[in-house]
């Protein structure tokens, strides 16, 4: 359930005023008044908001980066993008880069071991891949989809997406080092978000974000990248706890806030 949102517009100004370091610091966010009811209800009824600094809690991320397609043509998208990502749109097609649709999940792991080991996260293993897709495929055989972008025979990037009903998801992402001059990942997104507009879909899903708009936080540039393709950043309500027994409640929160430092 969103809470708030912020065009891309807004994410862009932010990142540029150095007195602003982090999405909500930004004014004038559009309100969602459902999400304000249902957070102001959990609020009254002792549920405490877990919104730990990086947005990234133990499941869903409560900060995400949407980009709208209802009522849109694939010209209106294009012309939403800021110049940087047309060029490397333009540039992956100019170098030849082919992205189809596939069933080589190990290709992929391999590709996302590779990126985890270069961007310094830790992977999931094959068999979480495989038992995703199996169990996806078996509900609607339409549910998930690899997208393989290949030059000249290379595997350069890589992408899961993921739709129901409405909505599409991208969900994993993996690219090469070598060649990256080649504009694989924006080939493969490109597809992705031409292919959900097709299917019908209303929005397309870029996950999640640090709400951090700090210049010299690593993690800006994944907002940065995100938010070339147009759209808004999003804030869900995000997860809450209901402490049963709010003294000893305390104690383990105090002593996780510990431990993660």
């Amino acid at each position: 359930m969103r809470t708030h949102t912020w065009s891309a517009a807004q994410v862009k100004e932010g990142i540029a005023d150095p007195g602003v370091k982090r999405l909500t610091d930004l004014p004038d966010p559009l309100a969602d008044p459902v999400g304000a009811r249902v957070t102001g209800r959990l609020r009254d009824r002792g549920w405490l908001p877990q919104s730990p600094e990086d947005g990234f809690g133990a499941g869903q991320p409560q900060f995400t980066y949407e980009l709208p397609l209802a009522g849109r043509t694939e010209a209106d998208l294009l012309g939403g993008m800021n110049q940087l990502w047309r060029r490397n749109i333009k540039k992956a097609a100019k170098e030849g880069v082919e992205v189809r649709v596939g069933d080589d999940i190990k290709a992929f792991h391999d590709l996302y071991v590779h990126t985890a080991e270069r961007d310094r996260f830790t992977p999931r293993p094959l068999s979480y891949f495989t038992t995703m897709f199996a169990a996806m495929r078996a509900e609607d055989p339409e549910r998930i989809r690899l997208y393989l972008a290949h030059h000249q025979g290379d595997l350069v990037a890589a992408a899961i997406l993921v739709r129901v009903g409405a909505h599409a998801w991208y969900l994993y992402g993996a690219s090469s080092t070598g060649k990256r001059e080649v504009r694989g990942s924006n080939a493969c997104q490109w597809a992705m978000i031409r292919d959900s507009l097709a299917a019908g879909c209303d929005v397309y899903d870029l996950r999640g974000i640090t709400p951090t708009l700090d210049a010299d936080d690593p993690h800006v540039g994944l907002i940065q990248f995100k938010a070339g393709t147009g759209g808004r950043a999003v804030r869900y309500a995000g997860e809450w706890d209901l402490p049963l027994r709010p003294k000893i409640y305390r104690a383990f929160d105090l002593y996780m806030r510990r431990r993660g430092r």
